[in-house]
């Protein structure tokens, strides 16, 4: 049997923290016994659907010490103490090359022989030079170390891995899947949420991620005013935590939109509020391969989507692109003009066949994992 540490971050309602949950619920373990390792011990969103799978996190610290010097030292100590376990296999998912010398660089070292990373992105917004010349080098020690690479799309596998391994598809394209019955279009369920919020007849734009600047939630709010402006039945919904989520609180008031934005904030429900909204807004600063859109797809949704996001998330055709640098105005009216009296169809057949089931999706990923194992015992 192999075993696996599979390092993330923690267990938020955030789409990397999602997959790995679905990873390890559809990993066989009489092969792969897979250890869920997170920096901190606080209970998270997802803690309880791990628990109904059979796992439970092991935190690095059980909380975060105020001194700098003292987290970095505990931080090494407790991860030393953890390795000493012999695992087999070091599981890293990274949206950031030079993240690579955090964790699974530490790990090489303390002796774990296969290291997988997993890349989620596909660029940052940060354009710090000495961050550009980490990221080069990182992707150098990731095609040195990592033996197993796994990405969402061609453009997250261009932005982790060194551009040699890319030209040869040195890596595993693992869609970032879903439980495709879950989000099928529901007649029943899409009238018992809107009865619930009281909005029977509006026209009901939904959102759902972390309030990051990754997320770019105020030009969310500028594209909903320019709605609610021609269409006043029209409410935003917002679903997600985050640490930018009080300043886009203080944004919404400044617009005087309070009555019209409804922040939700994290549900085990999201397949629900699919059913409930009439479109999906995601103009993001840039994404790996966001598995919401999967997941509004799966509900007939149309989306509208900023440019930057990579196509191979376009499945059904109903994915609407447009560039950051168009006003929030001709954002609007583009949303309004193709999110009218449209057919909410069936597309699980579809998503299925595109590779986008998360059950043939983690069968994918072990078995590239039982092959690495096999191939480094010849």
């Amino acid at each position: 049997m192999i075993k696996m540490f599979y390092l993330v971050y923690g267990l938020t309602s955030g789409g990397i923290e999602r997959i790995s949950v679905a990873i390890y619920k559809y990993l066989d373990h009489s092969k792969i016994n897979t250890q869920m390792v997170t920096k901190y011990a606080d209970k998270e969103f997802f803690d309880s659907e791990l628990e109904l799978y059979g796992g439970h996190r092991v935190p690095i610290l059980e909380k975060k010490p105020n001194n700098k010097i003292v987290l970095k030292f505990f931080y090494l100590f407790n991860l030393y103490k953890l390795l000493k376990n012999k695992y087999d296999i070091a599981y890293f998912c990274l949206s950031k090359p030079r993240d690579v010398f955090k964790y699974p660089i530490i790990c090489k070292f303390l002796g774990i022989k296969t290291i997988a990373i997993h890349s989620h992105n596909s660029m940052e917004d940060d354009n710090v030079k000495l961050k550009k010349i980490l990221n080069k080098l990182g992707r150098r020690v990731i095609g040195k170390i990592a033996q197993i690479k796994i990405a969402c799309s061609e453009e997250a596998a261009m932005w982790m891995f060194p551009e040699k391994h890319c030209k040869l598809k040195e890596y595993l394209l693992m869609k970032n899947g879903i439980e495709i019955e879950e989000y099928k279009f529901n007649v029943q369920t899409r009238e018992k949420l809107r009865k619930q919020y009281e909005v029977e007849s509006d026209f009901i734009i939904g959102h759902v991620g972390r309030f990051s600047k990754q997320k770019n939630h105020k030009f969310l709010i500028d594209i909903f005013e320019k709605i609610y402006e021609t269409k006043r039945n029209s409410k935003l919904f917002l679903l997600g935590i985050g640490e930018l989520e009080e300043e886009v609180q203080d944004y919404i008031k400044k617009k005087n939109l309070d009555s019209s934005v409804v922040l939700v904030g994290e549900r085990n429900n999201v397949c629900e509020f699919m059913q409930m909204f009439d479109v999906f807004l995601f103009p993001s600063l840039y994404e790996g391969l966001p598995v919401v859109g999967v997941e509004a797809q799966a509900a007939g949704l149309r989306c509208f989507f900023s440019d930057t996001i990579t196509k191979d998330v376009n499945i059904t055709g109903n994915i609407f692109y447009m560039n950051l640098s168009e006003s929030p105005k001709k954002w609007a009216d583009f949303v309004i003009e193709k999110g009218k009296d449209y057919e909410r169809k069936d597309y699980s057949e579809l998503i299925t066949e595109k590779g986008f089931d998360i059950q043939d999706s983690v069968k994918k990923l072990e078995r590239k994992i039982l092959l690495t194992k096999k191939e480094n015992h010849q």
